[in-house]
């Protein structure tokens, strides 16, 4: 095999043996191509080489935006829960369901369009959306109907009051009262 290597790299197609070896010219040319497609998919998915271009700044963007978001709703309600009567300190972690939802709004036009070729009818049916925007000139943005960011999943209230029972239950009415999640998705804990 590397003699039939050295001679495709001297320009002789059938190696240095004159294809009378062990693989003819064609089965060669063949090995040959399969070995260069092997190291084209090697280096562009193996490698983690990206050919859609661009940089991972966005991602790692969304993933700060959302640690900052998840930050901002522990410190709000450990600052409600502390409220409380009885609480005492009040420490919270959240876990969340990561969601990116916009729904925009957008023109919708429909055009029917009916073709007689001799005999034969052609209908065809052509659906043009385009987004609505409001602002002016490079301040032109679309318009967002509705938008979703992240959503909690579950939430653990450590609390030093959370060892009497009518507090525990208090800390526990609130957060499901805040968040809408179901029973199993919260803990409230007393703290040492």
């Amino acid at each position: 095999m590397g003699n039939f290597l050295k001679g495709i790299l001297k320009g002789n197609a059938e190696g240095e043996d004159g294809g009378g070896g062990k693989f003819g010219g064609k089965k060669k040319i063949n090995i040959v191509i399969i070995l260069i497609i092997g190291a084209i998919l090697f280096l562009a998915f193996g490698n983690g080489i990206n050919f859609k271009g661009g940089d991972n700044s966005e991602n790692t963007q969304n993933t700060v935006d959302y640690d900052k978001e998840i930050t901002k709703m522990e410190s709000e309600l450990e600052e409600i829960l502390s409220m409380i009567r009885g609480a005492g300190e009040v420490r919270v972690k959240i876990d969340v369901e990561k969601r990116e939802e916009r729904v925009v709004a957008k023109n919708t036009k429909t055009k029917n369009q009916s073709r007689i070729n001799g005999e034969e009818g052609d209908n065809s049916t052509e659906l043009e959306e385009s987004i609505v925007t409001y602002g002016q000139g490079s301040g032109e943005l679309p318009l967002v109907l509705s938008e979703k960011g992240i959503r909690p999943s579950g939430v653990l209230v450590v609390a030093s009051g959370a060892a009497d029972a009518s507090v525990k239950s208090e800390l526990f009415n609130a957060v499901r009262a805040l968040y809408g999640l179901s029973a199993h998705r919260i803990t409230v804990v007393s703290s040492t």
